[in-house]
């Protein structure tokens, strides 16, 4: 029996979580030989989804502050004060797998741990150069990525950033997925209805933690410029009201009331399953200045909705192509806004770039080929 020990970095309903759980369970089902387990630096919504495929531990449960910062700067402590070199449990650990793999540039540091052990360790990146150098010294990261056996990648921008920082280890990009097959066929909800939006409005959704990266103040600035020509228009930002963000989403609700568009820039907790409020969208817009390769993206895109996005801030473009959306020049939200009306006003368009999106996801970024594609990684590596 071949076995593998997973890092994640919490248990969130967040990408990253949400994309090793994908691969875990279609592990454990095309993979049998492999015998699976899970370190967590941290729990979350999806620790009992884990627990249905493997065994998990979890370092520790609350976290103060927010985002993935917080558990960063809160595992170096605990890697710093309680773990040292010593520690039963990661030596338990190490003791059982001869790989590991670390999903976020967040477990760099826990993948070291194992490496001086003998461990052979992959670090599977989701991130780019501001959240590397919000996370590392550009000395301290790159020191310690020298020290993996490899990385997987999930767009041919974290490839390139590697590089750019010096990096000389093996790098693999495996695209981001979804599996495809749970993409419900029917609405369960009207989220239209609940949130007061006309039936025939055209609407812009975007989703993911309300913070400066993701551009949220950019997706208000969008739609003060739209919403000023199109009087059906709507925007709603779905999710980001982790603990310790509520000041950026008070912030962002103060502009809002400001302009006198609490009806029509809606930002909504994910109170239904999340499929359902990109079944209530239009076009999906990514506003992001920086963002690798993001899962919500893929999801929108199983439901055929475009995606617009900005050049030079990730792997989205990689994906949108000239064919699935529109990539805008970075941070010009003029031509944003102008490709938000040109979609509005052809809906022939509208449905062809995002028919295109819908086959990509199917075509290219379901969990079976991304899990292919890992797991012929990860057996190179068992018979080195």
């Amino acid at each position: 029996m071949k076995q593998i020990l997973f890092i994640g970095q919490d248990a969130s309903k967040t990408g990253a979580p949400f994309v090793l759980l994908h691969l875990m369970r279609w592990l454990k089902q095309n993979a049998p030989e492999y015998q699976i387990e899970l370190l967590l630096l941290a729990g979350g919504e999806l620790e009992e989804e884990f627990r249905k495929v493997c065994s998990v531990h979890v370092l520790y449960r609350q976290i103060s502050g927010s985002g993935i910062g917080a558990v960063v700067e809160k595992s170096i402590r605990y890697l710093r004060k309680k773990l040292g070199g010593g520690n039963r449990l990661i030596s338990r650990l190490a003791s059982k797998h001869s790989l590991v793999l670390g999903n976020t540039a967040v477990t760099l540091e826990h993948l070291t741990l194992f490496k001086r052990r003998g461990n052979q360790t992959i670090l599977w990146m989701h991130e780019l150069d501001y959240a590397v150098d919000h996370f590392f010294l550009r000395e301290q990261f790159l020191e310690m990525a020298e020290l993996m056996d490899g990385f997987i990648v999930g767009s041919k921008a974290v490839h390139d950033m590697l590089l750019r920082r010096g990096v000389t280890r093996p790098v693999e990009v495996v695209y981001e997925f979804l599996n495809t097959a749970e993409v419900p066929a029917q609405s369960k909800v009207d989220i239209r209805n609940e949130l007061d939006i006309p039936a025939d409005a055209f609407v812009v959704g975007a989703c993911g933690t309300i913070e400066w990266r993701k551009g949220i103040d950019l997706f208000v600035q969008v739609a003060k410029r739209s919403v000023k020509e199109s009087p059906n228009i709507y925007f709603i930002w779905v999710g980001g009201r982790y603990p310790g963000t509520d000041t950026a989403y008070d912030q962002i609700q103060f502009d809002v009331r400001k302009l006198g568009l609490e009806k029509r820039i809606i930002l909504v907790d994910i109170e239904h399953d999340l499929y359902e409020y990109y079944r209530a969208m239009d076009v999906f817009l990514l506003p992001s200045r920086e963002d690798p390769f993001p899962l919500v993206c893929l999801e929108a895109a199983a439901f055929e909705k475009p995606i617009l996005c900005f050049e030079n801030a990730g792997g989205m473009p990689e994906f949108v192509e000239d064919d699935a959306g529109f990539v805008v020049p970075y941070l010009d939200v003029e031509v944003m806004c102008q490709r938000v009306a040109q979609l509005h006003d052809d809906p022939q368009l509208l449905s062809q770039l995002g028919q295109v999106a819908a086959n990509k996801v199917r075509n290219r970024h379901d969990v079976s080929q991304g899990g292919a594609e890992i797991l012929k990684i990860v057996d190179g590596f068992h018979r080195k």
